[in-house]
């Protein structure tokens, strides 16, 4: 029963965890850590430049940015560690493939004629396609993210919403009963590692969500860069007419520099999260080799097993 009730907790209702991101995205109105951290910034950069000020639609946007990525991570954390129980996770998973991901093509429901939303729950496009996400797609990036990291039949992380008192947890709650305890401290560890995965779908998502005080997501704004110049003929046609000048051209080049200063900086952030997947990596092997000696060392002895099967043997055929 214990199982069931896990299995079924595990997940919830796949609408759960988008519900909590729409009272999540409201973070980024409180001035927390990420806030702060990009405001201090853009300080030091009024004061090193001699008061000229970073655009306030950049620090806002970088802000939201870094909220939105948090808040997919709490999302899924708290999706996996109390998602209210309601149907079964493989019913829900393929109850919302036929209502909102099939392809008319070979299957039946409220089928999507959206290329893109044609198996969106299983596909990384989802949240890759594109430059940002409207409601649909917003979905589609969740449901997949679902279906990626929590597996239905055997879910990675034990879900306590049966132990939850008054809607909440509480230390008392948990150190009281051993087992609990034992139980819980294991998730914790789960979910540590499984964030280092989510990390990076995370920022992926933040990136295409669109920013409110610009009206456009930060991929959208990057693209813009490429689509005006590089695949923009007549930009190329501007810089070899003969009325342009040669400051002109110079502040062209500023432009793509600065582009490409904020790409080399995105690429280092990208290092640090593929560093942090190659350690996650390594934890998993760790932790694999660590299990495989326990199995091995709780093994009864095989030499004295067959000892015992060879005397066994001896003795019967006298």
């Amino acid at each position: 029963m214990k199982d069931v009730k896990q299995s079924k907790g595990r997940l919830g209702t796949l609408a759960l965890g988008v519900s909590l991101m729409g009272a999540l995205y409201g973070w980024f109105v409180y001035a927390g850590e990420i806030e702060t951290d990009v405001s201090n910034v853009a300080q030091i950069v009024v004061t090193t430049n001699k008061g000229t000020p970073v655009d306030p639609t950049a620090v806002t946007a970088l802000g939201q940015i870094g909220n939105n990525s948090e808040a997919q991570l709490n999302s899924a954390i708290t999706t996996d560690l109390y998602g209210a129980i309601s149907m079964a996770p493989a019913d829900a998973m393929i109850t919302k493939h036929f209502g909102t991901y099939c392809a008319d093509s070979s299957e039946s429901g409220s089928c999507t004629q959206d290329p893109l939303l044609q198996f969106g729950d299983v596909k990384v496009s989802s949240i890759l396609s594109g430059t940002s996400y409207d409601s649909s797609r917003a979905q589609a990036a969740q449901d997949f993210l679902t279906n990626y990291i929590s597996p239905p039949n055997n879910p990675f992380v034990t879900n306590f919403q049966a132990n939850m008192s008054n809607g909440k947890m509480s230390a008392a709650t948990v150190t009281a009963d051993p087992t609990l305890k034992s139980n819980y401290a294991q998730a914790l560890s789960e979910e540590a590692l499984l964030s280092v995965i989510r990390e990076s779908f995370a920022e992926m998502i933040a990136k295409r969500t669109v920013n409110a005080a610009t009206n456009a997501s930060w991929m959208q704004s990057m693209e813009a860069e490429v689509l005006q110049r590089a695949m923009n003929g007549d930009w190329v046609k501007s810089l070899t007419a003969a009325s342009v000048t040669g400051q002109q051209v110079a502040v062209e080049q500023a432009k793509i520099q600065a582009q490409q200063l904020l790409l080399a900086y995105e690429s280092y952030r990208q290092g640090e999260r593929i560093e942090a997947l190659l350690t996650a990596l390594a934890l998993q092997n760790f932790r694999s080799s660590k299990q495989a000696q326990s199995a091995v060392a709780n093994q009864p002895n095989a030499t004295s097993l067959q000892n015992t099967t060879s005397t066994d043997t001896s003795t019967s055929g006298q």
